[in-house]
């Protein structure tokens, strides 16, 4: 039983020589025992059974903190935070304590119930996290408890020093101000080699800096134990007040070391690697490296990586030499389009460089590959520059623009001479033209004669239009020889020159020719001799009359005006004419139209023309029979012909008409 007491006390001793190196005593063979029996070592502190080892041993960024768990005489991993003077604690803290963030200018943070940051940041972003966390315990204070490691203050400690200081009745003076250095204030790191663990952690933070452990491999010698076999940054690098410096520390002496994995590793980093680990390393070439991260890397060791083998051994260290890229063809380029060689080269692993030649000799060469340089079919490396020199746009030759409008030449002539410069012809409407010669005529062009252009260019030719002659060259042109009497006139309305009377003349449509227009004076007097207008009827016809002192006579059939005194009493033949002419009418048509008219109708007609008073010897003649006057009863006495119409000419009416009755439609003309 004394035995195993024994036993656990040196455990706890050991325990707290691993965190604090306050219970190593070099040369105490019991302490020497035990570590042998137990196997563990300062140097075992990043073996996989000590996981959590780094995360106990330093704070938020992994760095020891100054005070250190070394001095502490509560266990921080037995305490039960729900305990009231440990909860009271641990929220007397929340309450204070100022994030590290809060170092920064303008920034204001804080921490809630559940150890989440809260607050705005130094360019015032607002960061509010809601609701419980995912790894929220059964209390607040739990759950805070659990993640103390990572919870710090500016001036107050961290959580658990600050909970442990406070039990402990101890001071928190040395945190104050460990984040508040001046940026400018810097020191030089000193050489921590060799140097035992302790004497490096004190010089560390005796200058400001933080030490950061990280276990080595085992001791070459036995008194080497437990002391830095290495140092990051180098001795004499300058830092800041609160930087950080790894320590590598050396493990237990051992016989035996295990070969650590190097793969990748530069030969300098990896020979200090096998030094740390108490070995020597001897390169060796390892061939081509397969992709250009690994050029000069190490590719392996041996014996391979976990092989336990004597300190101090030799282990080759396998290197690769340069990556040296696949070889590719360069692919047939010229004629081809630019980008797709491009896209083909940099499909092989090529880089392609694109140079301009200028502009392609020809349409189809626009744009493609004149030269590729190396030439095609050469192999390069993947990764090799290739040159393309392409050609640009085609860009057609230049022509002058021959001279068409200054010759005067027509539209089919200017569009031959055009075209066989290479041009085209764009024909534009130039307007009438002043003179009759000039129709179809390039009377302007763009661009002007001898102007350089490309070859295929269209000029703009303007060319008159159809000569149109002007009113009074058409109405000169009018000819009006079918229309007597006509002379040519313009006529606005139709547009064109027609053929018209004189002044003082009008068309005779029956006469086919100009007859003197006459006044109504002068139509009533040709009409009804010795009458005068007067106004017109209501079917608008001149209304005739005699003037004062004149009366109408009807002698001879003819209606005309005579001085009262001259005039005569009706006579009762008057109707004699008329009856005359009926007679003869019916005679005529008898014998026009070769048809029987019945006798009863002359007989009608020869009965009227007695009561009429007309003698036997003009009904006789009017008949056509021997023995009157007039023979075959056609001819063209006053007697037969007693109307006379405006225009002079004489006719016959029908029976029971009279010549100067309205609305008369028969007329039977003697001329």
């Amino acid at each position: 039983m004394q035995r195993i007491l024994s036993i656990l006390l040196i455990g706890i001793c050991l325990f707290l020589y691993i965190l604090s190196d306050q219970c190593h005593a070099a040369n105490d063979p019991w302490i020497e025992e035990l570590k042998g029996a137990v196997g563990l070592s300062v140097g075992d502190l990043d073996h996989p059974r000590f996981p959590d080892f780094e995360k106990e041993k330093t704070g938020v960024d992994g760095d020891i903190q100054g005070g250190g768990r070394e001095d502490f005489l509560t266990d921080p991993d037995t305490m039960d935070p729900n305990k009231p003077d440990v909860s009271r604690i641990i929220r007397e803290w929340i309450s204070i304590a100022e994030p590290p963030q809060n170092a920064t200018e303008r920034a204001r943070f804080r921490y809630d119930q559940w150890g989440r940051i809260v607050g705005q940041t130094a360019d015032g972003a607002n960061i509010r996290p809601t609701g419980q966390p995912d790894y929220a315990l059964a209390s607040p204070e739990a759950t805070v408890w659990s993640i103390r490691n990572k919870l710090d203050s500016v001036n107050h400690c961290t959580l658990e020093e600050y909970t442990i200081a406070k039990l402990d009745k101890r001071s928190i003076d040395h945190c104050i101000g460990r984040y508040q250095a001046p940026a400018s204030v810097k020191v030089a790191v000193g050489t921590l080699t060799g140097l035992p663990l302790s004497d490096a952690k004190e010089a560390l933070i005796k200058v400001g800096l933080k030490p950061r452990l990280t276990a080595g491999g085992a001791a070459p010698t036995k008194k080497d134990e437990s002391t830095i076999a290495s140092q990051k940054p180098s001795p004499g690098t300058a830092l800041k007040r609160g930087q950080t410096v790894t320590l590598v520390i050396y493990g237990p002496y051992s016989n035996k070391v295990l070969i650590p994995d190097l793969r990748g590793m530069s030969l300098k980093s990896a020979k200090a690697r096998l030094a740390d680990n108490g070995l020597k390393a001897d390169a060796a070439a390892a061939g081509s490296a397969p992709s250009s991260d690994l050029s000069f890397k190490v590719k392996g060791t041996k014996p391979s990586a976990g092989t336990s083998v004597s300190g101090g051994t030799r282990v080759k260290v396998e290197i690769y030499s340069e990556y040296k890229k696949p070889q590719v063809k360069i692919p047939a380029a010229l004629g081809r389009a630019a980008t797709t060689v491009k896209s083909e080269l940099e499909s092989l692993g090529l880089k392609p460089v694109l140079q301009a030649e200028g502009s392609a000799p020809t349409p189809y060469l626009s744009y493609t590959i004149k030269e590729i340089i190396p030439k095609a079919g050469t192999r390069v490396s993947q990764g090799s520059a290739v040159t393309l020199n392409v050609y640009g746009k085609y860009s057609p030759p230049l022509v002058a623009v021959p001279n068409v409008a200054e010759l005067g030449l027509n539209y089919e002539d200017a569009k031959r001479k055009i075209q066989a410069a290479g041009l085209s012809l764009e024909k534009h409407d130039g307007g009438r033209p002043s003179k009759k010669n000039q129709s179809d005529i390039a009377m302007r062009q763009n661009p002007l004669p001898g102007v350089k252009v490309k070859k295929g260019d269209t000029v703009r030719v303007w060319f008159y239009g159809k000569y149109i002659p002007t009113k009074a060259e058409q109405v000169a042109q009018a000819d009006c020889s079918k229309y007597p009497g006509t002379r040519a006139y313009w006529d606005d309305k139709t547009g064109r020159p027609r053929c018209g009377c004189v002044d003082g003349y009008v068309w005779s449509k029956k006469q086919n020719r100009c007859i003197k227009k006459l006044s109504p004076d002068e139509k009533c007097a040709q009409a009804y001799p010795g009458s005068i207008a007067n106004g017109k009827k209501p079917n608008g016809k001149i209304n005739c009359e005699c003037p004062n002192g004149y009366v109408w006579n009807s002698d001879n059939g003819k209606p005309r005006c005579v001085k009262k005194s001259a005039a005569r009493p009706p006579q009762k033949k008057s109707r004699c004419p008329a009856a005359i002419s009926h007679i003869k009418t019916l005679v005529a048509l008898t014998n026009d139209n070769n048809r029987e008219i019945s006798k009863r109708l002359i007989e009608d007609a020869v009965q009227e023309a007695r009561q009429a008073g007309c003698s036997e010897t003009q009904i006789s003649a009017a008949r056509g029979k021997s023995g009157g006057s007039g023979g075959g009863g056609s001819g063209s006495s006053d007697e037969d012909c007693p109307c006379v119409d405006e225009n002079g000419r004489r006719y016959r009416v029908g029976l029971g008409q009279d010549c100067d009755m309205d609305g008369v439609t028969f007329r039977d003309y003697c001329d």
